[in-house]
């Protein structure tokens, strides 16, 4: 039997439990192929297109292989963070992280596990009063885990734009249990005086470790040479860290 189904969904009140998706998807089935193609703007802030193919198992849908694409066209992080928090999906400060995001899945597996191999880029971003550009992250999602086989980044100096400090990270996070391990590197990287943080000048930092929740585990090495204000220097600071059992945030 076939089938040739089209829905189309409007807009929608954002809010715990509800996300709207205003847009089409087309669902066509022959010869025990079927095939989706739908576009839709996720919570009005972020334009989603997916394309998949697959083939029917006999009855046994969930266990049919399929492969295809996903695109997110480029979407403000803010307003990302500002939908997540309104539907109860993530909770936090959204004006952290501001700038643009652009992401595309190749996506194989079946039915009931799909495993997206993901790739995720940035013009220009700002986190935690640092700017971050040529923002660039690889990895896939395989049912609960997602391995970030690399992300890299480079800072931007606010006088010149130029880029100066290189950032490399890695690692394996578990989101049903908030295990992680990883690895991160940052290279001439400048600080800049916060109210929060202030310090100013270079730091080279090497980590790797794991860790679960807010707990934190593993081994860093710092060199620096920083100011705390115009007065004070404090000269070049090496040090290695051993962190056991250490909580990176309050509880």
């Amino acid at each position: 039997w076939n089938v040739d189904a089209r829905v189309a969904l409007g807009d929608g009140l954002r809010g715990r439990g509800r996300l709207p998706a205003p847009g089409e998807a087309r669902f066509r089935l022959a010869d025990g192929t079927w095939g989706l193609e739908a576009s839709h703007v996720v919570g009005d802030v972020a334009p989603v297109t997916v394309s998949l193919t697959g083939r029917l198992r006999g009855s046994d849908v969930k266990n049919s292989a399929m492969a295809g694409t996903l695109q997110v066209s480029e979407s403000d992080l803010q307003a990302i963070f500002q939908m997540l928090s309104e539907t109860g999906l993530v909770s936090g400060q959204q004006d952290l992280v501001s700038g643009a995001i652009r992401a595309n899945a190749d996506v194989t597996g079946t039915v009931a596990r799909p495993v997206l191999q993901l790739s995720v880029e940035s013009g220009r971003i700002a986190a935690g009063g640092q700017q971050l550009v040529n923002v660039e992250a690889r990895g896939s999602l395989d049912g609960s885990t997602f391995q970030l086989d690399e992300l890299t980044a480079a800072q931007a100096m606010p006088s010149s734009g130029d880029a100066t400090g290189q950032l490399k990270a890695s690692g394996k996070f578990d989101l049903n249990d908030q295990a992680y391990s990883g690895a991160v590197s940052a290279t001439s990287w400048r600080l800049s005086s916060t109210p929060e943080l202030p310090l100013s000048g270079l730091i080279d930092l090497d980590y790797s470790g794991e860790g679960r929740g807010r707990m934190l585990f593993g081994k860093g090495h710092i060199a620096s040479n920083l100011t705390v204000s115009e007065n004070i220097a404090l000269g070049e600071v090496v040090a290695d860290v051993d962190l056991l059992r250490t909580i990176a945030a309050d509880a």
